[in-house]
């Protein structure tokens, strides 16, 4: 499954980052919230400066006064910059408040309709007191903000009995791939696919899930 990842105005750590959560790492912890909360403010600013179209005519109207005189190459990119933003502007207006964030639904009926409605979902399935469920959660939890057009769910599997009898989960962690229409592409169970250790980095589940399907 591919992972798609909108560019964003601002510089991010791409995928090429990849720590460690095998162990507690504060720092880790502390990249993952600053990846979140540069989303959320870039998505919030985004959405409040470019309603529609109108304003972004506006826009390379006062980038083309700005460069008035300003010929060559230079201006070409400057130019090009602003379009790719703006594309990645209205990309997220068509996401969900779920995107970009590692979140759980409330109840099994609200991560059915979740599945039900989008076209590459994550669901973790876990159990709360399972040590390589946490592992997961850590890495996940730094995966979601740079993977904005990916559902990165998880959810109990005391909570969610009908899908854990109708997808035969029988090992945790798991994680299920959903394609369009809540149709399962791939699964990870366990950390086989990654190693088989719990010190796996981030870029190897990154690049597990992005063979999913294959």
């Amino acid at each position: 499954m591919s992972l798609p990842i909108p560019e964003p105005p601002v510089s991010l750590p791409g995928p090429s980052y990849h720590p460690s959560f095998a162990s507690s790492s504060s720092s880790s912890d502390a990249h993952a919230h600053i990846v979140s909360s540069i989303h959320a403010r870039g998505a919030e600013d985004a959405r409040a400066e470019h309603d529609d179209d109108d304003s972004d005519g506006e826009l390379f109207e006062q980038l083309e006064d700005e460069l008035d005189g300003v010929g060559g190459e230079w201006r070409e990119r400057r130019m090009r910059e602003m379009r790719e933003r703006c594309v990645w502007v209205r990309q997220l207006a068509t996401l969900s408040a779920e995107h970009g964030r590692y979140s759980e639904p409330p109840t099994e009926k609200a991560l059915i309709r979740l599945l039900e409605e989008n076209d590459g979902v994550v669901v973790h399935f876990y159990k709360a007191d399972f040590r390589r469920c946490k592992i997961v959660d850590r890495h996940l939890e730094f995966l979601a903000p740079l993977h904005g057009k990916t559902l990165f769910l998880r959810i109990s599997v005391l909570n969610a009995p009908f899908l854990v009898q109708k997808l035969s989960i029988q090992t945790l962690p798991c994680l299920v791939i959903f394609g369009a229409a809540g149709q399962v592409k791939d699964r990870i169970v366990g950390f086989e696919d990654l190693g088989n250790k719990d010190e796996f980095g981030t870029g190897v589940l990154e690049w597990r899930l992005g063979r999913a399907g294959e």
